[in-house]
């Protein structure tokens, strides 16, 4: 028994020796021994994949470390490391290292300098044989030229040369790809310069190339291209190019030219852009494929606001700010327009007193040519003033002005009489109507009758040789042919897309497309007589048939269709929200004298049964009435904006989140209307939804400033009183800066002010509610560190109004209350002087219900009393609050 004891207790001191040594040699871990250099040598020399990537990710770690060693030998032998590494045949290790190089080279940049071979193992990836390596190399590229670690020369001479080699025809179809894609974002960094003499000619050739994914490429990337190069060259050498792609016979680069379409616009001249584009988009949203006219009746809107002109519609656009603002000389434009309006209304109705009732009728006809030929004389005196402004008014002009009497009637004498008939547009532009007697009229109605029939089957006959379907054409050329078809209508005089014909009886494909009650699509084009047709597409039509001059009717009339049924059935179910959020850059860009082209679409759109269009229109409301002014919005926005009040809340929190930027601009009468309806946004469809109260509490910052201290108290003040104890507490510190500002806006009325105190003392101070309690101590605090309350006069009125009360919470029987009171104690009540100065009636209560909370028995409330005072900011975590 001994001799195994004896061998037992050997056996334990060799194994004593044994675990020493195993500690400080076998066991011991390789990486720990090794430095970080060391361990990226043994890795990147291993040769095995997965320890190949590892080094790339230990690459950015082994730099820091050099770093604070501060010597430059390790640094090159890790970039030495990394330019090996760069060469490796396995593509895994090639893509890691692409997505570690930007970083690397940001880091040595800072620190040691760009590193010579980062540029080259870049190039050198650009045609490398695996394209997620060129992808990733892509993406490189782009983050150093962010960087601003590839110099405009090292771009031009390294790397511009290796994409134009892969632009190259003979080139792979991949690597011609690719390329296009890089030129087009390659173009922002290389300047106009680079672009024209390097890139543009490789572009346009590449924009005809046999391969439809090249051109697919490139009509994306064609904006970008626009955008950086001149106009000249632009229309020169790449808006041909555009009217080719536009008429591809690939559907997919049909819908990428639709897409862009916009910035093309914004680099073309306005005159090629009013005779050239709008027509060739006109073809794109009457395209063969659905995702063609879907694209380009989504960019329909962008492309209509290429056309606005702050000379002719007054409004301006304020880029840094977003504001709308109306120049003064179209302000006074509009005052001579709106005095003529009038006197041709008072004009009108005296002359309907004395109308014979049997002159009714022809006196309203009368009295629309009456109106539409003033309309186009008020408009060439508005457009003769701006010339009289900018001291170019010919005499011709002077003679024009002069036809308008005092009264603003038209004169009698001969001179006026003549003035009027040579710069009448209504007659200039338009053939001359003639003079029908009624009694004819009433006598040939029956003959036209019985011919109506046969007149009809014989205009078809001859319309059938121009009759173009623009939607089911299987052809991809005629394309083209709509597009010159446009041009010949357009230079005939008509101003309407309209006027082509389109063939229904003999397309069988029309006809197999139906609507719910079976009966065929139609389209507002397709009523030859109006009475027929449907009262919403009626409106339609009258709406777009109002005679405007600022952009092509024939886009006015595509915008305003945009809310038919039919259209959401066959192109896109959200047609209608696209119409919705571009509307008021339509109404921007027509200006305030047109908003009756836009008014049934805008009435259309606010009752549509989408909640997601209303709710587009709600968020836009306060910018549509900044753009057309205080009138116009009060008779025509309100209602609507009264509808939205009673909606979803989905669509009633566009509504709220602007709420004081629409009321602003209502008449102080009307303002006061909403007032009592504030209370409405607290009840909301789901009580979880605490962001529409926050909101809330926001927007009543902003209005205390819009209301007399009599209406912040009546109607402002109990809402932020219910918001006061919300349960959430972002909503209570949003409402605790409401009471701030609520607090100074009643600074001027005593009574009011004394009576919001005290109903903050009752409500919140002596709440049976702790949280009420807790939003008392809080908000002492928000008022004296946020409202700055540093001046004697408010340091008095708060130690006799809130003081008292707040150190009443000393002895409440919840901690979390004593809680927040030792925190408004330590950080915003005892760095005061005043509070702790003899001048302050409290300050010995203030000092001993400090030293209470100091020596609390909850250890939270002990922890905030005993820190230093200043040494946890007001923002101290919400949870708190």
């Amino acid at each position: 028994m001994a001799d195994v004891i004896l061998s037992q207790d050997d056996v334990d001191d060799i194994g004593d020796i044994g675990e020493e040594e195993l500690t400080s040699s076998e066991y011991a871990p390789t990486e720990e021994v090794l430095s970080p250099l060391e361990t990226l040598q043994h890795l990147a020399s291993n040769g095995n994949v997965f320890d190949s990537q590892t080094a790339v990710h230990a690459i950015l770690d082994t730099l820091r470390a050099v770093q604070s060693s501060e010597s430059h030998d390790e640094y090159t032998e890790v970039i030495d490391i990394f330019y090996k590494l760069s060469s490796d045949s396995e593509p895994l290790v090639r893509v890691e290292l692409m997505d570690a190089l930007p970083h690397v080279a940001r880091f040595c940049d800072e620190t040691w300098g760009m590193p010579r071979c980062i540029l080259p193992i870049v190039v050198q990836y650009l045609h490398d044989a695996n394209s997620q390596v060129r992808k990733t190399c892509h993406q490189s590229l782009l983050l150093l030229l962010e960087y601003e670690l590839i110099s405009k020369s090292e771009l031009e001479n390294e790397v511009c040369p290796v994409i134009v080699q892969l632009a190259n025809p003979e080139n792979v179809d991949e690597f011609r790809t690719e390329a296009a894609t890089l030129i087009g974002r390659l173009a922002s960094f290389a300047g106009r310069e680079l672009t024209e003499n390097v890139f543009l000619p490789e572009f346009t050739r590449m924009c005809t190339d046999a391969l439809f994914h090249v051109r697919k490429v490139c009509a994306t990337n064609f904006g970008e291209i626009t955008s950086v190069i001149s106009r000249e060259s632009t229309e020169e050498y790449l808006l041909q190019k555009f009217y080719y792609l536009c008429e591809d016979g690939v559907w997919g680069v049909r819908k990428a030219c639709a897409e862009c379409f916009m910035q093309v616009s914004c680099a073309v001249s306005p005159a090629i852009r009013r005779r050239d584009l709008a027509p060739l988009f006109i073809s794109l949203i009457c395209d063969q494929s659905r995702w063609v006219r879907m694209a380009a009746f989504q960019a329909l809107g962008p492309f209509i606001s290429t056309f606005a002109d702050c000379n002719t519609t007054g409004l301006l656009y304020n880029e840094k700010t977003g504001e709308f603002s109306i120049s003064s000389q179209a302000h006074s434009k509009l005052q001579t327009l709106q005095t003529l309006n009038s006197t041709c209304s008072d004009s009108a109705s005296v002359s309907n007193a004395t109308t014979p009732p049997g002159e009714s009728k022809r006196s309203e006809n009368i009295q629309e040519a009456d109106d539409s030929t003033n309309e186009e004389v008020k408009n060439s005196i508005s457009s003769q003033v701006d010339l009289r402004d900018n001291s170019a008014i010919s005499s011709g002009a002077e003679t024009a002005l002069n036809f308008l009497d005092s009264s603003g009637e038209l004169s009698e004498n001969s001179s006026s009489s003549k003035a009027y008939e040579q710069f009448n547009a209504f007659n200039y532009w338009r053939t001359p109507l003639t003079e029908v007697e009624l009694d004819s009229v009433v006598e040939t109605t029956s003959v036209l009758n019985s011919h109506k029939e046969k007149a009809k089957s014989e205009e078809e006959e001859e319309e059938d040789h121009i009759t173009i379907d623009p939607i089911f054409d299987e052809d991809p050329s005629h394309g083209r042919k709509r597009y010159l078809q446009y041009l010949y209508l357009e230079n005939s005089g008509e101003d309407s897309l309209g006027t082509l014909i389109f063939n229904h009886s003999n397309d069988t494909k029309r006809d197999n497309m139906a609507g719910d009650d079976g009966a065929p699509l139609r389209y507002i084009d397709d009523y030859s007589d109006w009475s027929s047709m449907p009262d919403s597409q009626r409106d339609v039509k009258e709406e777009s048939t109002i005679h405007q001059e600022q952009i092509p009717q024939s886009l006015l009339e595509k915008f305003t269709s945009m809310t038919q049924v039919q259209l959401a059935q066959t192109v896109d179910t959200e047609i209608a929200k696209h119409c919705a959020y571009s509307l008021p850059a339509v109404a921007y860009t027509l200006g305030r004298g047109n908003w009756r082209c836009l008014k049934y679409t805008y009435e259309t759109l606010a009752s549509d049964m989408q909640w997601k269009v209303r709710r587009t229109l709600a968020f836009s409301i306060h910018d549509l009435a900044v753009i057309l002014g205080d009138e116009i919005t009060s008779v025509d926005l309100v209602p609507i904006f009264n509808g939205f009040l009673k909606d979803l809340d989905e669509v009633r929190v566009g509504v709220l989140k602007h709420l004081y930027d629409f009321l602003k601009l209502l008449p102080v009468p009307q303002r006061r209307e909403y007032l009592p309806r504030l209370k409405e946004f607290l009840s909301t469809d789901n009580i979880r939804n605490w962001r529409f109260r926050w909101e809330l509490a926001e927007q009543c910052i902003l209005l205390c400033e819009l209301f007399t201290a009599s209406e912040v108290s009546e109607h402002i003040v109990p809402v932020a009183m219910m918001l006061a104890v919300d349960k959430v507490a972002d909503v209570r510190c949003m409402t605790y800066k409401l009471l701030g500002v609520i607090l100074r806006s009643l600074r001027d009325e005593e009574r009011l002010l004394q009576g919001f105190v005290n109903d903050l003392i009752e409500g919140l101070a002596l709440s049976y509610r702790w949280t009420g309690r807790h939003a008392f101590a809080v908000l002492c605090q928000h008022l004296l560190q946020e409202d700055g309350l540093q001046d004697a006069a408010s340091l008095e009125r708060f130690a006799k109004d809130f003081l008292p009360s707040l150190l009443a919470l000393g002895s409440d029987s919840v901690p979390n209350i004593r809680l927040a009171l030792a925190r408004t104690l330590t950080q915003s009540v005892l760095p005061i002087d005043y509070m702790t100065s003899t001048q302050n009636p409290h300050c010995d209560d203030v000092l001993r219900i400090f030293q209470a909370l100091q020596a609390d028995k909850d250890s939270d409330v002990k922890y905030f009393a005993n820190l230093p005072s200043g040494a946890v900011p007001l923002c101290v975590s919400r949870e708190l609050v």
